[in-house]
């Protein structure tokens, strides 16, 4: 599998995630913004939001659940199986809305290559920040 692929896959997803197609919203936005939270990561091997001791509404929990659907159709589509990925996890950026600002992606090989992408709201690439605030 080489990490072009994977690169095709993370941008992909991306801005599948940003999109109007993606279910996610604007449900992760209310959760997040109910919480006081400004970000929220989903587990695309599982299909799962990663917020702990949180009553998930329905309409979330099934647009998680199509998002990894979509997330493993788009590994099938680049001929990369699920099973060469030790995880492969999304995180939403929200600032006081139920839209996202942007998303960051990042996939891990079971081999320890590490494959990051990140998409505005807008579907542009955004750029990824390191380092403490």
């Amino acid at each position: 599998m080489s990490t072009k692929r994977l690169r095709s896959v993370a941008q992909s997803t991306g801005h599948h995630a940003v999109s109007g197609l993606c279910y996610v919203h604007p449900h992760l936005g209310e959760v997040c913004k109910a919480m006081g939270l400004s970000r929220a990561d989903i587990d695309l091997l599982a299909g799962t939001v990663l917020l702990e001791s949180v009553d998930l509404p329905r309409p979330l929990e099934l647009g998680t659940s199509a998002l990894g659907e979509k997330f493993i159709e788009i590994l099938g589509s680049e001929k990369i199986d699920r099973e060469t990925l030790s995880s492969a996890r999304i995180q939403f950026q929200f600032r006081g809305s139920r839209w996202p600002v942007s998303c960051y992606i990042k996939l891990e090989t079971t081999d320890g290559r590490i494959v990051e992408d990140a998409v505005s709201q807008d579907g542009r690439r955004a750029e990824i920040m390191r380092g403490s605030a």
